[in-house]
């Protein structure tokens, strides 16, 4: 008699179009004789019901049944397996979400969630694989990240795109009078130093005082006249950085010249008195100081007192 031989792929009798990773499972039996399995011609009679995976390739099995003295052979039944790449799977992480402002640095990750092979990393269509997983930090601008796996035997080319954004950051500014970031208010004759500085060193800072430029006085010691003074530093936007500015005053109060604490002050005296009858003897005396360049003035004549003698 001739066996009775049932075969299966997946389940079915039927052809199958399968992706790489994917499970495949054939089996045989017969009601008499010996079963086989060849799969391209190899004997994988041992896989009979086994889950198996393939690579790459189309896969043709074949079924049959050897008889014996008391049973006939039954011949070969195909069916064909096609196993195509798989999808790989790819990850692009970032430490920090984006928009970042300039100064913060950041790391992109690139990493191969389902595939073989190293992933390759680019910024801008640049090969930055070396910084995967390092953290960078970047001018102000749109980055186009692009984590890429190459095409395997088993698996199609695959990549994970991501735009990041360097946001331009405001220039810390500080303005100083004297030392401290506050208004001042002195006495005409006293000198002020006024600094306005920043914290990066790109770019540059211009000052004002009443709208003029006077960035050369930067850090300088400087007297002025009375009056009331508006200090401005400015930082113009560069690459990495948004303008900002800031502003101080600066209140100089006139001075009183007979105050002996003021920096400049004159005295004249007459005695006995500034009302004499004629042929007394009577003395005029002057006193005074002053610091720096006031005393220069002094003494070149700027600086004059007057008090009125009646001689009767």
């Amino acid at each position: 008699g001739t066996p009775v031989m049932n075969y299966s792929l997946n389940g079915g009798i039927a052809n199958l179009t399968i992706v790489y990773n994917q499970t495949v499972n054939v089996s045989v039996n017969s009601d008499a004789g010996t079963v086989h399995i060849f799969r391209n011609g190899a004997d994988v009679t041992s896989e009979n019901g086994n889950d198996v995976v393939l690579g790459v390739e189309v896969w043709t099995y074949s079924f049959n049944v050897s008889g014996d003295s008391n049973w006939n052979d039954v011949p070969s039944e195909f069916l064909t397996v096609t196993v195509l790449p798989g999808n790989a799977s790819l990850s692009l992480v970032f430490d920090k979400s984006s928009p970042q402002a300039y100064g913060s640095g950041i790391t992109a990750t690139c990493s191969v969630l389902v595939g073989v092979g190293s992933p390759v990393l680019y910024r801008n269509g640049v090969d930055v694989s070396g910084e995967n997983g390092n953290e960078v930090f970047l001018a102000a601008g749109t980055y186009d990240y692009n984590c890429t796996l190459a095409a395997t035997e088993n698996y199609s080319y695959t990549e994970n795109t991501s735009t990041f954004v360097i946001s331009n950051a405001v220039m810390p500014l500080h303005l100083y009078i004297d030392g401290v970031e506050a208004n001042k208010s002195v006495v005409y004759g006293t000198s002020v130093n006024v600094n306005a500085v920043k914290d990066y060193a790109e770019g540059s800072i211009v000052l004002y005082r009443n709208g003029v430029n006077i960035t050369s006085e930067n850090g300088n010691n400087v007297v002025l006249g009375a009056g009331f003074y508006n200090y401005t530093a400015y930082f113009a936007a560069t690459e990495n950085f948004t303008e900002n500015s800031k502003t101080l005053f600066l209140n100089v109060t006139k001075a009183d010249p007979t105050n002996e604490t003021n920096p400049v002050w004159l005295k004249l005296s007459i005695l006995p008195s500034d009302n004499v009858t004629y042929g007394n003897v009577t003395n005029v005396t002057g006193s005074g100081h002053a610091f720096g360049q006031f005393a220069e003035k002094l003494e070149s004549g700027l600086y004059a007192g007057v008090l009125a003698l009646q001689v009767d």
